[in-house]
């Protein structure tokens, strides 16, 4: 597919977002204590992951995560607790999740991932 430069430069930007995510759900999951919410933040990180793999085909490259992101996320869990980071992490679902339906009209592959955000959003 021919992206417009703008266009390619969104896709990059959710392509961090979502390696980024995926890091974030994963090493934070592995600092809970609750069992459900462990569980549950490691099916969102491999379904970023999918969605990575997903705007790569867009792209064609692999893309760095925001380790400054990760560690600041991190950080706000260990100072401000799990609940906080947790909400925090809706939030950006929410944001994702607009930006997609602003994109949906040049790529419709992005219709397919609204409701798994949404999913994620609300688990």
């Amino acid at each position: 597919m021919d992206l417009s430069p703008y266009m390619h430069k969104r896709i990059l930007k959710f392509q961090k977002d979502e390696i980024t995510g995926k890091i974030l759900c994963s090493e934070i999951a592995g600092m809970m204590k609750n069992a459900d919410n462990k569980k549950v933040l490691m099916e969102i990180s491999q379904a970023e992951n999918l969605h990575y793999e997903q705007w790569k085909l867009f792209t064609g490259k692999d893309i760095d995560p925001s380790w400054l992101k990760i560690r600041s996320y991190k950080f706000l869990y260990i100072v401000l607790g799990e609940t906080f980071v947790i909400k925090l992490l809706e939030q950006i679902e929410q944001v994702g999740i607009k930006e997609l339906n602003e994109i949906i009209k040049e790529i419709p592959e992005a219709k397919k991932i609204i409701p798994q955000e949404e999913e994620h959003e609300n688990k």
